[in-house]
């Protein structure tokens, strides 16, 4: 049977993992510094993010993309980034298994990415998105997408308290969003 309307209601919240991360903003690397975590994979949105990092490289030289995870595409990804010269601005990680060391890598990091392609990934609204509440466990703004009808329940979160920006899947409004957080100090 289906369960009601009323005790998904009543029995919804949000688990934000309280970390020893939060707060380390004063203490990030020098330099910005996306990170991205997730499998390497179409419904990702990795393919979205790279085309948008290499245009913010031209605004932002010293801009890095960091990559925590693996995937169907990861070996290719690799390839490519490496061929195009990006290897010095793209740190892959990999796979990483222990929680408290992705967490630290997350904390150095300036924005987290969730580019969720909704065309692919076609249950975005049911289930809690780790990666989103791990960026807001380091204190990272969120660039999260989806589309009105298939978005991450935690979106609404993510709106009602400024903690980034909740977009449509479009490589406009990726760029856009991500220019405004890394060059405007009073946004961030």
């Amino acid at each position: 049977d289906d369960i009601p309307r009323r005790m998904v209601s009543k029995y919804t919240y949000v688990p934000v993992p309280m970390t020893n991360y939060i707060g380390k903003q004063t203490r990030k690397k020098k330099g910005k510094s996306i990170v991205f975590l997730g499998s390497i994979a179409p419904e990702h949105g990795y393919d979205m993010l790279y085309t948008v990092f290499k245009r913010l490289l031209k605004v932002m030289p010293a801009l890095r993309l960091i990559i925590i995870g693996s995937g169907e595409r990861a070996v290719e990804f690799v390839r490519q980034y490496t061929r195009e010269g990006l290897a010095k601005s793209i740190e892959y990680k990999g796979f990483i298994a222990d929680n408290r060391h992705v967490l630290s890598i997350i904390s150095e990091a300036s924005v987290g990415v969730c580019l969720y392609n909704p065309a692919v990934y076609k249950n975005l609204a049911f289930g809690q998105s780790s990666k989103i509440t791990n960026y807001i466990a380091c204190g990272l703004p969120i660039i999260l997408t989806g589309t009105k009808e298939n978005m991450p329940s935690l979106a609404s979160y993510v709106r009602r308290y400024q903690a980034g920006f909740v977009l449509r899947y479009n490589e406009e409004q990726v760029y856009r969003s991500l220019k405004r957080l890394l060059t405007n100090e009073d946004l961030y």
